[in-house]
């Protein structure tokens, strides 16, 4: 398989949940980049480089 970053799709959408209701409820939401760590998925793409003569 091909090596990937996985995004952390749950933590996303509860995030994003999570400020749209508290917009809805009338609290001030801060607006702005929200970072979510994402993770290196190695597969079988990868390989080391090599050496160069």
């Amino acid at each position: 398989g091909l090596t990937t970053v996985r995004q952390p799709l749950r933590q996303m959408g509860e995030t994003a949940a999570s400020l749209l209701l508290d917009q809805l409820s009338g609290r001030d939401v801060a607006f702005g980049p929200v970072t979510v760590e994402p993770t290196l998925v190695v597969r079988g793409s990868t390989a080391s480089a090599a050496a160069r003569v």
